[in-house]
């Protein structure tokens, strides 16, 4: 651990030039209980530095000194700014990866095995990093050939804001459990769902699913907001998705007698019937939702096959 000396020094340092190094700041993080009530005190001044640079709105390597999740009494004046003026980059503390995108990460040692569960039988593996180091979204890594932050890999895909609230992260892993088709036994009937913005986007992971779409969820407790990302060759499908009113899905259901008159109408007023239908709800959606971009994506190639032709005429 850091001595007091050290961490007096790079005070000093901090203050007079408005930074410090990346290396100065590993030497500080992760940061650690102490009994010396000299540390302690350099640490709380340290962290009061930090906390008073944030509440300005800067930014630099010392963010990197914040854990955001564990609670160290001399660091407290950090946590609170960190948590209450950061942004998403600041705060993401946990990424989701579908396997089939995890060969592309150049920083894998960030990320463990996960996906194995006893309870069922047919489970796909997937790739989790938790993080409770504020900035690890943009923290330089050292890869083979460079450095890479996490943002920088994540500017290669499409992003899409899917999830807000308190409930955001719980409702991210959700969403990446039934996209990533993580546990195959495990129906949308087997999930619990807390509203229909829940729903409408596990909706959309379902139909991610069935259509082979990858990705990757990265989310951020204190910020409460959750992001999905994919390939670009999948933006255009999962944004015409998304377009889709979820009244349109309840009125397909309706019609095909998966639900009655009283459950669209609790459907509509952002309320869950009793022993509601999920899996048959999906499986109509899916289908609504297949021949709906099926149907566009015709219609778009009828377009340019006609435009083509009439170019070709009036040359």
């Amino acid at each position: 651990m850091i001595d007091e000396d050290k961490i007096k020094q790079l005070t000093q340092k901090f203050k007079t030039q408005g930074d410090i190094t990346i290396e100065e700041a590993d030497l500080i993080y992760p940061p650690e209980k102490t009994k010396s009530p000299e540390l302690k005190s350099a640490m709380e001044e340290w962290y009061e530095v930090v906390a008073e640079k944030i509440r300005k709105g800067l930014r630099g390597n010392f963010i990197f000194t914040i854990d955001i999740h564990r609670y160290l009494e001399f660091m407290e004046p950090a946590q609170k700014a960190i948590r209450k003026y950061g942004n998403f980059e600041d705060l993401c503390d946990s990424i989701y990866v579908d396997k089939r995108l995890y060969s592309l990460i150049p920083f894998k040692h960030l990320f463990v095995e996960a996906g194995r569960n006893p309870l069922f039988k047919n489970v796909e593996i997937y790739y989790e990093m938790d993080s409770s180091r504020a900035g690890i979204y943009y923290y330089p890594f050292q890869t083979n050939t460079d450095t890479c932050t996490i943002s920088q890999f994540m500017k290669r895909f499409y992003s899409v804001p899917i999830f807000s609230g308190i409930d955001a992260g719980v409702s991210s892993k959700k969403f990446f459990e039934i996209a990533a088709g993580i546990y195959e036994d495990k129906t949308l009937g087997l999930y619990s769902f807390r509203n229909i913005r829940e729903i409408k986007y596990c909706i959309l992971a379902d139909f991610m699913k069935r259509k082979n779409i990858p990705c990757m969820v990265a989310s951020a407790l204190y910020n409460k907001k959750s992001i999905l990302f994919i390939e670009e060759e999948n933006i255009i499908v999962v944004k015409r998705v998304m377009e889709v009113p979820f009244e349109k899905l309840v009125r397909n259901a309706l019609n095909k007698n998966v639900i009655d008159e009283k459950a669209a109408k609790v459907l509509l007023i952002d309320g869950l019937a009793p022993d509601f239908p999920f899996d048959k709800f999906a499986e109509a959606s899916f289908e609504y939702l297949d021949e709906t971009n099926e149907a566009r994506i015709k219609m778009m190639r009828d377009m340019v096959e006609e435009e083509t032709e009439w170019v070709e005429e009036i040359r």
